[in-house]
C-alpha cells in the first residue's frame, strides 16, 4: 500500500513538469537521430500504454505543442548553435532536424485529433499557420525532408480544416506556386504534387489571383521548368498526379497558343526522357503525356 502511494505521489509531481517539456519531448519522437527518437518514444510509452491515453495526452497538450512549434520555427541555424564551436554544416543539420520535428508535431495534432478537438484551439492554430511565410517557405528548402513535411502539412490542413488555408491563400500560393515549383524536388516531388493537386482542387484561383513576383515569371513558366525535371526518382504515381493536376488547372494557366502548347509538351517529353527517370515509370509517363 505504501509503495502504491509513493508511486502515485511521484506521478503527480512529474505531471507538474510535463507542460514545460511536452513539446520538446514529443518532438524528440520525430528526431532523425534514431537513438534519440527511440529514447523519447520509450519514455512516453512507459506511461501512455493505450491509444486512448495517447490521444488524450495530445488533446490535453495542444497549447504547449503549438507554442513549442512556433518558437522552433522562429529559430535559425545561427540561433540554435554556437558558431564558435559548431561548424556551418552541423548547425544547418541541427536546424533541419528541429524544424522537421516541429512540423511533424503539427501534422500529428491534425492526424490524431478530431475536428472538434482542434476547433477548441482554433485561434492558436491560425496564429501559427496563417500568414506564416517562414513555415510555408520550407516547401522550397534545400532539405528534402523539410520540403516533403511542409507538403504533408498542407495536405492534412486541407483535409481537416481547409478554412485555415483559405484565410491566407496569398502566402500559401506564393510559397507553393512560386517557390515550390522552382525548388529542386528530388526526394519530395511526389509529396509536393499530392499537396498541389489537393490545393488546386480546393482553391484553383491560387494559381492566378495571388501570384506576383518581381521577375514576372508566370505560373506556366514555373510549371514548365518543374515538369522538365521528370519525376526525380519518384514512383509512377508522380505521372498520375501530374496528369490530374493539369486537368484541374484554371483557365489561363496552361498555354492557349499552338507554340505555347508545343513548348509545354516538349518540357513533359524532356522529363520523361530524363536519365533519372525509372524505366518502370515510362508507360505511365507516356499516358500522362
Amino acid at each position: 500500500m505504501l509503495q502504491w502511494d509513493l508511486l502515485k505521489s511521484a506521478r503527480k509531481r512529474m505531471e507538474k513538469f510535463i507542460p514545460s517539456v511536452v513539446g520538446a519531448w514529443l518532438a524528440g519522437t520525430y528526431d532523425r537521430d534514431k537513438p534519440v527518437a527511440r529514447a523519447a518514444s520509450d519514455g512516453i510509452s512507459s506511461f501512455l500504454d493505450t491509444d486512448e491515453k495517447v490521444t488524450f495526452f495530445w488533446r490535453k497538450c495542444q497549447t504547449q505543442i503549438l507554442q513549442f512549434a512556433q518558437e522552433a520555427i522562429e529559430e535559425t541555424a545561427e540561433t540554435l548553435s554556437d558558431s564558435r564551436t559548431v561548424n556551418k554544416d552541423d548547425s544547418q543539420e541541427k536546424f533541419n532536424r528541429v524544424i522537421g520535428a516541429s512540423l511533424s508535431l503539427i501534422i500529428n495534432l491534425f492526424t490524431k485529433l478530431s475536428r472538434e478537438d482542434i476547433s477548441k484551439h482554433q485561434e492558436e492554430y491560425e496564429n501559427l499557420l496563417v500568414g506564416n511565410k517562414t513555415l510555408w517557405g520550407f516547401v522550397a528548402s534545400k532539405d528534402p525532408f523539410l520540403r516533403k513535411t511542409t507538403s504533408q502539412l498542407l495536405k492534412i490542413c486541407l483535409d481537416k480544416d481547409p478554412s485555415i488555408i483559405e484565410k491566407d491563400l496569398k502566402t500559401i500560393g506564393n510559397a507553393f506556386v512560386n517557390d515550390g515549383l522552382r525548388a529542386r524536388g528530388a526526394g519530395s516531388a511526389l509529396s509536393y504534387l499530392e499537396a498541389m493537386s489537393k490545393l488546386t482542387a480546393h482553391f484553383p484561383s491560387v494559381w492566378l489571383a495571388v501570384y506576383k513576383n518581381k521577375s514576372n515569371a508566370t505560373p506556366l513558366s514555373r510549371l514548365t521548368n518543374f515538369v522538365q525535371q521528370g519525376s526525380l526518382s519518384s514512383p509512377a504515381d508522380y505521372w498520375i498526379l501530374l496528369s490530374g493536376l493539369v486537368t484541374r488547372l484554371p483557365r489561363g494557366v496552361l498555354p492557349e497558343s499552338y507554340s505555347g502548347s508545343v513548348d509545354f509538351l516538349k518540357a513533359v517529353n524532356d522529363g520523361i526522357a530524363s536519365r533519372d527517370e525509372a524505366k518502370s515509370n515510362i508507360g505511365t509517363a507516356w499516358i500522362c503525356y
